[in-house]
This record gives structure tokens, sequence and C-alpha cells, in this order.
């Protein structure tokens, strides 16, 4: 498709230039999952032609129908946004539509639509004259192509951290386009296919209407499972359009395949070319888990009858159109059969010579044969060792190709829902990479089986709703405390040596001592006052000056595991399995009523949380909910297995519960009920003691001397 650009020149004369733009997209048949589009607007208004215009690429991982909901949101919003915008210059304008996208996202998520976080892939650009600006989430990339250079200049711009809608577009990359340079906008489908340096190759050395041909022709043979989209848009002039002699063609739309067997089969021969360079994109596809969801299902066709044949004679075929890029002569990756040469010892010539010997010899001469027979072989075994046949690298080549494979496999099963037959795959991928690591060619492997083990990890964290967090360090102490308590823009940090008084902002501590023994829990009640209790067991109380000790009759418990406040009044965990209430009077708590109104036990619980009603967190990492001293029909759903919960945490102002895995160093959280939303996980979770929120809902963790603060 051709474009005007009103493109002034270096030497200051008007000089047309045009904007040619080629794109490859994926057939949108409602039987193929998810949904893939090459993207580009160019306003008709008059008012809106000097504003310039929009391109992009999307890919949405799913179902197909929900998938193509949300890309039109996103092309939709970004599309009307930019235009309506009343600011001139064309950078903030942007900035202000890419902010609608991700509003218009998060009342898509509001409404349900959360189907495609973690599985949404775009690029989207702003080209305007010589200006460019683009923006990029997931695992789709542009590059520019400047004389013989190939630059991604989408590196870094995918937002960081946990996945949310209102972060999906947030970084932008701005340059300057010139007459000669391409554009490459594609989603990671293709270059799961297409490696980046054939890419650069093609388009160098050919037109963009030969090159993008020829990689049509590649993925129209490869027959790939899942949707993709690729667009060059090239700034070209009349002059240089005219040595373009060819038919131009600047659409091409890539059908579903026929069937999924020869899919199978058909997908394997550009892996098997990739491997056989030892090339490492074929292994290294991507930074993180969002760009694994983009790429083809692939697997590695086995050596065994047809399928063999099937399979070389694709290879022979892309190795006949793609002699750019691909050696005639290499090696197959498949592992070569060796056999072991016998001596083929023919007993004819003794024939003739036979009937001329006595009968009564007969049998001597043919046992004699025989024998001498019997020596000559067996001293030929017995001479040689039995050459084995010598290993090489190619097997383990294919078992690195076939754990890619399993890993794509995976991944298609977990995007229809099937997670154990996810699951099984990834145990399949693991076992091959494995039989690699305990191979002589490890190291030579040492990359691959790195890129690989990660890949996986990262499928299985997706699974299990494991996100990794990198939270923010908010204070650094010199003393290492036990718990911690927000309130009144402070916190408290409470040790068996004292009680630690932090001013978030200036950051001062105030430190008061104490002569008290191990800190079991800690709160604060109505009026301010932070309350502890210490293994003796004992209550003390601080207000901001002293430590005074509190008043408590503990009637029938004696020993405690941990203690929670609510208003005035404070709830103890005895370790007979009971819950007990203490109201607040002058200097101390009244003697303790039992919480429930029925006859239970709690001999399990370990940890105790409130909002108004009381959580318990037991050691196998259920938790009982209670109100008004009646248990509650309350479970945690879909929850990981935790090896050995600690803490459990939730406040009036949280939509959350919070539960910190010990042995693991994971934050799983739940919603209010008990449907499990997210694992958290992060280096400095280890040795978590204590959780915290305060009035805006921001949690904050307790690590020895360190306190972080959550992502929100």
């Amino acid at each position: 498709m051709y474009h005007n650009l009103k493109i002034k020149a270096n030497i200051q004369v008007k000089r047309k230039l045009i904007l040619r733009t080629i794109k490859i997209q994926s057939a949108h048949k409602k039987n193929a999952p998810g949904f893939a589009y090459a993207y580009e607007y160019h306003p008709d208004k008059e008012a809106n032609k000097d504003k310039g215009s929009i391109f992009g690429v999307i890919e949405i991982l799913g179902n197909a129908e929900s998938s193509k909901v949300i890309a039109e949101i996103v092309l939709d919003s970004v599309k009307e946004a930019y235009y309506e915008s009343n600011k001139q210059e064309a950078l903030p304008r942007f900035e202000y539509a890419l902010g609608r996208v991700n509003e218009a996202l998060v009342e898509a998520a509001e409404d349900g639509k959360i189907a495609w976080l973690g599985k949404l892939s775009a690029v989207i650009a702003v080209l305007r004259e010589k200006e460019l600006h683009v923006t990029q989430t997931g695992g789709a990339q542009a590059h520019l192509l400047r004389k013989k250079n190939f630059i991604q200049i989408t590196e870094g711009l995918s937002p960081k951290g946990a996945l949310h809608p209102l972060k999906t577009f947030v970084n932008i990359a701005s340059g300057s386009v010139d007459r000669g340079d391409k554009l490459v906008f594609f989603t990671p489908s293709l270059n799961y296919n297409i490696s980046k340096e054939e890419l650069k190759n093609e388009l160098i050395q050919h037109t963009p209407s030969v090159a993008v041909n020829t990689f049509y022709n590649i993925l129209e043979d490869v027959k790939s499972q899942n949707r993709l989209s690729f667009m060059v848009l090239e700034i070209t002039d009349p002059e240089a359009l005219a040595n373009d002699t060819l038919d131009f063609q600047d659409e091409f739309w890539l059908d579903e395949p026929k069937n999924v067997t020869e899919s199978v089969v058909t997908s394997a021969s550009p892996l098997i070319d990739k491997v056989a360079h030892k090339s490492k994109d074929a292994l290294k596809m991507g930074k993180n888990i969002k760009e694994r969801f983009g790429h083809v299902k692939i697997k590695i066709a086995k050596v065994a009858g047809k399928a063999t044949e099937k399979a070389k004679a694709k290879r022979e075929h892309m190795a006949r159109n793609r002699t750019t890029n691909r050696n005639s002569n290499q090696a197959s990756v498949f592992p070569m059969s060796v056999k072991m040469r016998k001596k083929n010892i023919s007993f004819k010539r003794f024939l003739p010579g036979l009937k001329y010997i006595k009968k009564d010899y007969l049998k001597i001469g043919i046992y004699g044969v025989g024998i001498a027979a019997f020596l000559f072989i067996g001293s030929n075994f017995l001479s040689k060792e039995k050459k084995q046949p010598e290993e090489n690298n190619e097997i383990y080549q294919v078992y690195l190709s076939d754990a890619a494979a399993k890993e794509n496999d995976a991944l298609t099963k977990i995007i229809a829902g099937d997670k154990n037959g996810g699951k099984a795959d990834l145990d399949k991928a693991r076992e091959a990479i494995e039989k690699v690591e305990n191979s002589k060619f490890k190291d030579q492997f040492s990359e691959e089986i790195k890129t690989l083990r990660q890949k996986l990890q990262d499928i299985l964290d997706q699974i299990d709703g494991i996100v990794k967090v990198n939270p923010e360090e908010m204070l650094a102490l010199d003393k290492q405390f036990d718990k911690i308590v927000y309130g009144s823009k402070n916190f408290y940090l409470i040790s068996e040596a004292g009680v630690g008084k932090v001013a978030i902002q200036s950051k001062d501590v105030v430190f008061t001592d104490n002569s008290s023994t191990d800190t079991l829990g800690a709160d604060i009640l109505e009026d301010g006052t932070i309350v502890f209790m210490t293994a003796e067991p004992m209550v003390y109380g601080f207000s901001g000056k002293e430590i005074k000790r509190q008043s408590l009759p503990v009637g029938e418990w004696y020993k405690a595991k941990d203690m929670i406040a609510y208003y005035s009044n404070i709830y103890v965990l005895g370790d007979d399995g009971q819950i007990y209430k203490h109201q607040r009077i002058v200097d101390g708590f009244t003697k303790p009523t039992p919480y429930f109104q029925e006859n239970l036990s709690l001999r399990d619980g370990i940890s105790l949380t409130i909002d108004s009603s009381i959580y318990v967190l037991l050691n196998d990492g259920q938790v009982s909910k209670f109100s008004t001293g009646k248990k509650q029909d309350f479970s945690l759903k879909g929850s990981p297995k935790m090896e050995k919960p600690k803490l459990i945490y939730t406040s009036e102002s949280l939509s959350n519960i919070y539960i910190f895995d010990e042995v693991s160093s994971k934050i799983l959280v739940f919603d209010k009920s008990g449907n499990f939303v997210k694992q958290m996980t992060s280096e400095s979770f280890k040795g978590i003691t204590s959780l915290t929120s305060d009035a805006s809902g921001n949690i904050y963790v307790l690590v020895g001397k360190k306190v972080f603060k959550l992502p929100s």
C-alpha cells in the first residue's frame, strides 16, 4: 500500500517521499486460536491528515472471539484518542492516546475480560512526517533497517513487574526516519519460524516485495498453528519505485493448516534447519513468559516410517527455496545409523572339491572346515573389539529440539485450559534436557540448556500464577526486628530488644529499649496504642514514648501462638486450639472470654488476621474463617501447595488475603472469597517475619533489618 509523506529533504527542497507497507497476517477463522492483525490507519479528514498515521501489529492468544474484542479495544482506543486530542505535538498526543488505551483495558478487566493478561503482544507506532514514536508490550518487536544496520527500537519498552491493565503500554521510543529506511514490526510467532538474521539478510538483499514474498512462502510451508502478524514499512520515493519492476502485492494472508498431523511434520523443517546451522534463534525466542505465549506450536518429527520421509521431503523443499541462508551440504541433525561390518565368509568355493573326498572322510572334512571357520570367525571377534558408534552431538541437538517442541506443546495445552497436559509435556521437555546435561556435550549446549530451563520455569510459573516482583526497599535499619505495624504515617518495629518508631517520610528512627522476650504478635488499637505479646506470655503497650506492661489475666490459657487487635480488643490464639477475646480497660485487658460459640478447636492454627471476620491459618495451608464467633463456609480454592505456611495478613482496607510460605519464600494472594489470585516471588522475600499495610492499601513486609513495599 502506498501513501505520500510530506517530508523535507536536507537540501530544503520539497521532495515527495512515499510510504509503502507490506503485511503478512493469519486468516481469522473461528476454529483457530487467538487473534493477530497488522494495522495501519491514515486519516481521511483534512484536519487530521497533518497529524500523521498509526501503524501496529497485535497478537493475543486464547479464545479467538474474546481476543479479537481486546484487539479492537486497543486499536480503536488509540485511533480515537490520538486524533481527538487537542495537543499540537505528536508525542504528547501519542502519550494521551496510550493512557486512554490503558484505561479502556482496565474497564475491560473490571468487566471480567482478563483472559488476555499475559497473552497480549503488540507494537503501536505513530509516523508524522519524519517523526516516529513507538510503544510496545509483550513479545512483539519493532526494528529499523538503515543501510545494513538492523536495530531493535523497542528494546526495553515492555513494562516490568506484575501484570496490570493500567501498565500495558508505558514506554515510548522516539526518533526520525529517512529515505531508504525500512521499519519491521512483527509479533512473537513470526520469530520462531524466521530468525532476525534471516529478516535482515532478505531485506538487505532484496526489495521488500520480494523479501516478504519469501517470508510468506516459508510461513505457508510451515503452516504454523498460531496466529501472527508482520509488517514492513518502507520509506522510499518514486525514483526507487521505478526500479522495482516486479508485481507488487501489499498483503499476504496465511491459510489455516489443513490438519494437525501435516502441520506437526512440516513445522519441524525450519527448526531442523536452524539446529543444523547451530542457530541459537531456535532456542532463544524471548525474554519472558509473555513472549512465549506468542510462539507457534511446533513438533519435531521422529525418525520413523513415513514421518521421516515427509520431514525429509519438506527439508529438501525448503532448502531449495531458501538458498540465501541455507547450506545445501549441511549435515542432517538426525543421528546416523552405524552398522557393524562382519566378514562375509562364503563356503561355495569349497564345494566343488567335496565330491572327490571319500565318504569316510567326508564327515571329518566337513567337521574340519566347520571348526576352521568357527576358529577363523571367533578369532576375528576376540582379536578386535567391537566398534561402538562414536557418540556425537547431533543426537543431543535433537533432544534439545524435542524439548523446545514439548515446551510449545505445553503452551498450546495451557492456552486451551489443559494445565495437567501442559505440565506433562513440560516434564518430558525436562527429561530431554537432562539427557543433554548428562552428556559430554553439556558445555557445548550450556546456553541453550540455560535458556530452555528458564523458559520451562517461566511456563510453570505462569501455570501456578507466580509473578516475579521487585519490591521497593523502604527502610534499611541497624537493628533486626521481628514484627512490623503501621500507624499514623509511622512504622513501628518490634523485637525483644525494643520498639523502633520510624517516620515514613523522614526515615527518622526513635528506639525505645525493652526487656521482653520473643515477640509472638503485634497490632495497633483504636486509640493508636501499639500492643505486642511476648512468649512469657505478656502484653506490652507502646504509645510513642515508653513501653508499659499491660495487665492480662490469662485464665484458661497460658501459652499463645499469635495475637491480633481489633478496635479496643485483642484476640489470642492459644495453644489449646481456642481463640480468646480480651477487652481493653485502663492499663490492661479483661479476663479472657472464649470467642467460639461452638465446640471448636484450632490446634493446627499458626497465625491470625482480622478485617471484621477472623481468619486462622492452619499448618496445612488451609484457612478457617469466623464471624461473631461462628465458623463460616470458607476455604481456599485453587491454592498451590504450601510447604510451610507461616503468616496470614489482611485488613478492612484490603480486598485480598496474603499468606507467606516460609520454605518457598512466596507470598500467596487470595481474594476475600478464597479464590487464588497469584503467587509473588522475590529474592527479597527470604526470611519475612511480618506484614502490615497502610490506609491506602499498600503492603509492607519486614525482613530482618529491612522493610519492603510490595508493587501495587
